[in-house]
């Protein structure tokens, strides 16, 4: 399977159970839509809620070429191969240029066969879904929706609040939503952070405020502690995306030269093997500097 297809892989995650129990209500609100800021911990918590419960999941990892139904509908016929259903069926159609006059009718019939395919209790992922925001994709989100089976979830994450085309399912009382206000880290939630990366527990207070909940602050600022002085407490996190590029650069900055040199290298590349990153910087210890960062939760994730 491609790296699309592929759940990522976590190292050590905190399992959160607040936001794990409302995500057992998903039984009576097939459609879950987790929104939130970039760093929130949004994927983490899906992939660890449905590992520590035994779900079984597909996962896709929208991009902006979804924008293109034929794209969307060839990766998702890829990633049905992948369900191991019972029986000889036939391929899930093509989105050729005769169905183009026609998008929600065909993505109806695609998403009947498609979920037919699933096996009872498994979950869909869609990853990123704001990467395709305001495209044809909402039709096809629209048409997911609408042919969801009982027995069958759906699980989206993106940055932006329920789109429109699921108004109807959640006027139904079908969809159950999470946001910046469910994903926040409680106090308790940033002590077990910070436990689990070794720092001393009375500075779980003090990173809880300047943090605000933010799960990509947090793990920047204990990075920070770890290698030189702390940010000053009154620094303004409400511009999430220019803080945490400020971090990133503070820990960019103090690693070493040869890891610099490897994610400046591989940096237009939007996923790789150790194999390719080793070829690409020259640097025969690729891989070990590829694990240690995606361990350290910084500046990769690892599928597959």
């Amino acid at each position: 399977m491609i790296a699309k297809l592929t759940s990522p892989r976590l190292h050590g995650p905190v399992e959160r159970e607040r936001l794990f129990s409302l995500l057992d209500r998903r039984d009576a609100h097939p459609i879950v839509w987790i929104a939130g800021p970039p760093g929130a911990g949004k994927t983490t918590l899906v992939v660890s809620y449905l590992r520590v419960r035994g779900v079984r999941s597909h996962w896709y990892q929208v991009d902006g070429g979804d924008a293109d139904p034929a794209a969307l509908f060839l990766y998702l016929g890829e990633l049905a191969k992948s369900f191991g259903h019972r029986g000889v069926r036939s391929a899930l159609p093509y989105f050729t240029p005769e169905y183009r006059d026609d998008l929600p009718g065909f993505a109806r019939r695609y998403f009947r066969d498609f979920f037919e395919r699933m096996r009872p209790g498994d979950v869909l992922v869609l990853d990123n879904c704001h990467e395709c925001a305001g495209t044809d994709f909402d039709e096809v989100l629209r048409a997911a929706g609408a042919e969801l089976p009982e027995g069958i979830g759906l699980i989206a994450i993106s940055r932006a609040q329920l789109p429109s085309s699921l108004a109807r399912e959640k006027s139904a009382g079908r969809v159950l939503e999470l946001g910046w206000e469910q994903l926040r880290l409680t106090a308790q939630e940033t002590e077990q952070v910070v436990a689990a990366a070794g720092v001393d527990g009375v500075e779980a207070t003090r990173l809880h405020c300047q943090a605000d909940g933010w799960v990509a602050g947090l793990t920047l600022l204990v990075a920070n502690l770890e290698r030189g002085p702390a940010i000053h407490a009154s620094m303004d996190l409400t511009s999430k995306e220019a803080v945490f590029d400020y971090f990133a650069g503070e820990v960019f900055d103090r690693a070493p030269a040869a890891t610099r040199d490897l994610l400046m290298r591989t940096s237009l590349l939007p996923e790789m093997t150790p194999e390719m990153a080793a070829a690409i910087s020259g640097n025969p210890e690729a891989g070990k500097v590829l694990d240690r960062l995606y361990r350290r939760q910084y500046f990769t994730s690892r599928k597959g």
